[in-house]
C-alpha cells in the first residue's frame, strides 16, 4: 500500500529500492556500478541524445503538436487524456534522460540511493501525472488487501479493474518481498547478471558504430518537426508519422 502510494506520488523507483532488504540494495548498487563500467561515456551520450530529443520536440512544441488537424477532431474529453498522458511522457523523457543530466560517471561512484533520489526529482512529477491520469480511468485503479499474514510469508490480493491477483511475500531482513524473489532466487539471478556483465569489456557497450544506430533511425522522423517553422510546416512533419505508423 505504502508502495503504491509513493507511485501515485511519482516517487515509485525511489520506493521500489527503499522496499529492498538492505542485503539487496547492496546487490543492485553493485550491479548498477558494474553495468555503468562497461558503457562507452561518448556512446551513451550519443545514443541518449535521440530519444531526448524526442521528449524534448513534445514539450517544446506542443502547441503543434496538439493542433494537428487529426488530434483537433478528437472529442475534448479523450484529446485532454491524450496530451496530459503525451506530455507526461515527453516530460519524463526530456528530464529524466537528458545526457548532460544523467551522470553515468555518478552511477560508478556515488551511492545508487543518492543517484537514483537525483533522478526521483527529476523525473517524479512526470510519474505522477502519468499514473494519476492512468488512474482516471477506473480499470486502471488498483486496490490491496492482505490475504493472510503469518510470522515470515504473507499474502497479498491486488484487484486492478475488478480483475484479483493474489501474491505470495516473504519476511527478509524486515521487509516484504515478492516470493520469487526470495533469497535463493535473487542470489541466482544477481550472480547470472554479474557473470553476463563481467564477459565484456570495459567501456565496450554502445562504443564505436553502435550508439549511431538509434539516431540514424530517429532522426528522419523528428528531424523535419525540429526544424519547421510554422505549425503547417509541423503539421506536415506529422503527416509522416502517421503514415510511417498506418499498417501496410
Amino acid at each position: 500500500e505504502w508502495g503504491n502510494q509513493q507511485g501515485q506520488n511519482g516517487h515509485g523507483l525511489l520506493a521500489a529500492f527503499d522496499a529492498m532488504p538492505s542485503s539487496y540494495q547492496g546487490d543492485i548498487e553493485r550491479l548498477a556500478r558494474l553495468v555503468a563500467s562497461k558503457i562507452d561515456p561518448g556512446g551513451f551520450k550519443a545514443t541518449l541524445g535521440p530519444i531526448h530529443g524526442i521528449g524534448d520536440l513534445i514539450v517544446t512544441r506542443q502547441r503543434w503538436l496538439f493542433s494537428h488537424p487529426r488530434l483537433a477532431k478528437m472529442d475534448e474529453g479523450s484529446k485532454e487524456f491524450l496530451q496530459d498522458i503525451v506530455l507526461a511522457i515527453g516530460g519524463f523523457v526530456r528530464d529524466g534522460l537528458d545526457p548532460t543530466q544523467l551522470d553515468l560517471e555518478g552511477l560508478k561512484t556515488l551511492p545508487f540511493r543518492s543517484w537514483l533520489q537525483a533522478m526521483d526529482q527529476r523525473v517524479a512529477p512526470h510519474f505522477a501525472s502519468m499514473t494519476g491520469q492512468l488512474e482516471s480511468i477506473e480499470a486502471m485503479s488498483t486496490t490491496f488487501e492482505v490475504v493472510e499474514e503469518k510470522a515470515e510469508t504473507a499474502v497479498v490480493e491486488s484487484t486492478t479493474g475488478g480483475m484479483p491477483i493474489r501474491k505470495n511475500y516473504v519476511l527478509v531482513d524486515g521487509k516484504w518481498i515478492p516470493e520469487e524473489i526470495a533469497p535463493e532466487a535473487w542470489s541466482d539471478m544477481i550472480q547470472k547478471a554479474e557473470t553476463g556483465l563481467n564477459s565484456q569489456a570495459d567501456d565496450s557497450v554502445l562504443a564505436g558504430g553502435q550508439s549511431m544506430m538509434l539516431g540514424l533511425l530517429i532522426e528522419p522522423l523528428i528531424g523535419p518537426a525540429k526544424n519547421a517553422r510554422s505549425a503547417d510546416d509541423f503539421h506536415a512533419a506529422m503527416d509522416t508519422w502517421f503514415i510511417a505508423a498506418t499498417p501496410l
